[in-house]
């Protein structure tokens, strides 16, 4: 447990956090705000007073909004690492793709006035603000764990054939290795296809709800995609390395069988 002076270190570097983050969303938004009234002065040719002012009464009024729900009433990065705002980012831009939408709520309508864009940029700066280091880590040790566990698989085909003092025990060390990475292989594949199934699912069912106007979420669909890609990159670790290890009881198959 950390004393009190490592949680007020704590509490002071989520504090700064969130003030660079800030500076971050004005930064942004005041940018959209600039283009937009360049763009408003080199169209103004072209669109009548009315449409004119139609846009800018429509924009001004999503500017407020961006404002009220990015800088003003958004929630905090302090305690939870973002992971509400991003939620709440990732249903919008989600929303975003469904043609129509009576939503009152801001955050359950689809953006407009290129806030699609300022969204990206917002979860981008969000993501790099509370990018944890810690999470890396874990996940390049979990990576290091599971070549380290294909490399004691492969060690043991060497061992296996190693010892063998008899043609009788490398042909039947071989088809052992072949039986188990073939189950194994089978046993993967079901597992990748399960989760494969598993994210279409949860994707389809949001976009259809989305197309309902239901309110729903990213974040199922989301984790999903992110068990998928775990999921499949321990699955590519695992088929090189039973790959090499198949190949080596072939060879080692043949060459017992063959006079």
């Amino acid at each position: 447990m950390g004393g009190p002076q490592e949680n007020a270190q704590e509490l002071n570097r989520a504090q700064k956090r969130e003030a660079s983050f800030s500076r971050a969303l004005d930064a942004i938004v005041e940018k959209f705000e600039k283009e937009f009234r360049e763009r408003e002065g080199s169209i103004a040719k072209y669109e009548s007073e009315g449409e004119l002012e139609r846009q800018r009464v429509e924009f001004e009024r999503e500017i407020w909004l961006l404002r009220v729900h990015l800088v003003e009433e958004r929630p905090s990065i302090e305690y939870d690492n973002g992971d509400e705002l991003k939620e709440l980012i990732s249903n919008k831009l989600a929303m975003s793709a469904t043609i129509r939408s009576h939503h009152s709520e801001w955050w359950w309508r689809p953006a407009t006035f290129g806030v699609q864009e300022v969204l990206e940029k917002v979860r981008r700066a969000l993501d790099k603000e509370t990018e944890s280091k810690s999470k890396s880590w874990r996940k390049r040790i979990g990576y290091a764990w599971s070549a380290l566990e294909e490399i004691a698989y492969l060690a043991l085909v060497f061992g296996m054939f190693f010892v063998a003092t008899s043609k009788f025990e490398t042909i039947v060390f071989a088809s052992l290795v072949l039986i188990y990475n073939t189950t194994t292989v089978a046993v993967g594949g079901v597992g990748l296809v399960s989760l494969t199934l598993m994210y279409r699912i949860e994707e389809n069912l949001g976009q259809i709800g989305r197309a309902l106007k239901l309110k729903m979420p990213v974040g199922p669909a989301n984790e999903a995609a992110r068990q998928l890609t775990k999921t499949a990159t321990t699955v590519l670790i695992h088929n090189i390395s039973i790959g090499v290890g198949g190949l080596i009881a072939i060879w080692h198959l043949v060459a017992a069988i063959l006079p």
